[in-house]
């Protein structure tokens, strides 16, 4: 054998990644529920240098809110580097796919799944003239998806007398407050209220804790109010919490922001004064709505082989 060939192909299989074709993931779909991305993988697993491949990329929403806005760029490639250009998804080119709104929610009770979104992406790989010599190459393109979500939760609280909560327990009626709804996304917020709320006889208000605990699902990253403010990582983890309660009832927990611990999780807790329940017989229920818009983005990669070919101007070793 050519010694010069020999030494070409302990070239190859020392360069650190080039490992074979088969041992490469080319698609990693994202978990969790909200919009995740279901495919992301070129149209060819391998080419030579200077050819232009289309990344595809397929989007679903999984949860149950639509998504009204947001959009998708690829980072991590180095073709830069090379004169090539990292211009992924630049202003005004395939602006129809970069930027999405209006991806449907899914719907059991209508036996439909959610909405998905496709774009296919072009780019060029690096020339020859702008890579080792002799060499196969492989890179790791990024995609981050990032759009606007809500998630609301609406919870019953009772209010009772001990008369009545006597006879509840006799009829064997619910005696807790429970959830009456609640959004499936990348964000759940969970209202914990331990009832029913005890009343005094004659009494017309009562003050009583809630506590909010929020958790990310979604696999990805939380920002706080919109998609657009995932920019600036400031905005990272960070959540506006509004609630709502019945007329005519007093809290101290207001529209706060809060930050989730290692991005991930939190609980606050406030006080309610429930006020004007002037009833006569039998309890009363009343609802509570806790919820927020925020922005959310996920990112997943793949693989892609670029082989360095002969071209004119370049002599072989």
């Amino acid at each position: 054998m050519d010694a010069r060939l020999v030494v070409l192909l302990l070239l190859v299989v020392l360069i650190p990644g080039c490992t074979g074709i088969g041992d490469l993931n080319f698609t990693t779909p994202t978990q969790g529920s909200g919009l995740i991305v279901d495919y992301f993988a070129p149209d060819f697993v391998e080419i030579s240098a200077g050819e232009t491949v289309h990344f595809d990329v397929r989007l679903k929403n999984t949860g149950s809110v639509p998504v009204s806005e947001g959009e998708m760029y690829i980072h991590g490639l180095d073709w830069e580097a090379f004169g090539v250009g990292d211009q992924l998804i630049g202003p005004g080119f395939l602006s129809n796919c970069q930027y999405f709104e209006s991806i449907q929610a899914a719907d059991p009770t209508a036996g439909t799944s959610g909405g998905v979104h496709t774009c296919s992406i072009p780019k060029t790989a690096p020339t020859s003239d702008n890579l080792p010599q002799g060499g196969s190459f492989i890179y790791y393109p990024k995609l981050r998806v990032l759009y606007s979500y809500a998630t609301e939760t609406v919870k019953e609280i009772v209010f009772a007398s001990a008369d009545d909560v006597q006879s509840l327990a006799a009829t064997g009626a619910p005696l807790s407050s429970g959830t009456i709804s609640t959004t499936n996304g990348p964000v759940t917020i969970g209202v914990n209220v331990k009832g029913p709320i005890h009343v005094l006889e004659g009494g017309r208000s009562v003050s009583f804790p809630v506590e909010i605990v929020v958790n990310n699902v979604g696999g990805g990253t939380v920002c706080k109010d919109r998609y657009s403010n995932c920019g600036d990582p400031e905005n990272w983890g960070e959540l506006v919490i509004d609630i709502t309660v019945p007329g005519g009832f007093v809290h101290n927990c207001g529209t706060r922001t809060i930050g989730l611990y290692k991005g991930k999780t939190n609980s606050f807790t406030c006080t309610i004064q429930a006020t004007g329940l002037g009833w006569t017989v039998g309890p009363i229920a009343k609802t509570i709505e806790v919820g927020s818009t925020y922005g959310y983005f996920v990112d997943t990669e793949t693989a892609i082989r670029v082989n360095w070919v002969q071209s004119a101007g370049i002599t072989g070793i």
